[in-house]
């Protein structure tokens, strides 16, 4: 027997009529400000769609707000770069590319991440990323949740 779990998120709306179009808002320059009580938002950046719902449950029941998803380095970037985010989770390696400029980028704007792997980082995280903190796959949730709490209620390095 095999039971997946999928959030909320994963589902589309069809309650309205077929063929309807919906109305989209036109993308903001600038990202807003959340409010001071807004949930958390976490970027997340996997290429694997089993694992990023799983991730996803996990922060949506812990009551915050998962940003992107992220599944190639150019979606990485271009998110890591607008738009606000409290902390990132971030698979080591999409689909054969690495995320050390992700990581850099998110440094250079004070946003502490983690990153996800279930390779020997001992090996290899490159000097610049060494010391980073890794949250081993397969995950155990218990884990996740105390990683990223720990994320949030710390300044990130930057260089």
């Amino acid at each position: 027997m095999c039971e997946i779990a999928l959030p909320p998120t994963s589902f589309a709306n069809r309650s309205r009529a077929p063929g309807a179009k919906t109305a989209l808002a036109p993308p903001s320059r600038q990202p807003a400000t959340p409010p001071a009580d807004a949930p958390y938002r976490i970027l997340v950046v996997e290429d694997s769609s089993l694992i990023l719902m799983s991730i996803e449950m996990i922060i949506e029941d812990m009551g915050w707000k998962v940003v992107g998803p992220a599944s190639t380095l150019q979606d990485a970037m271009a998110i890591a770069g607008t738009e606000e985010i409290d902390a990132a989770l971030l698979d080591v390696n999409l689909h054969g590319e690495l995320t050390w400029d992700v990581a850099v980028l998110l440094r250079q704007r004070g946003v502490p991440f983690a990153f996800s792997t279930g390779y020997d980082t001992s090996k290899m995280l490159p000097p610049h990323l060494s010391g980073s903190l890794v949250i081993s796959k397969p995950f155990h949730i218990p884990d996740v949740e105390r990683h990223l709490r720990g994320l949030v209620s710390r300044p990130a390095k930057t260089d």
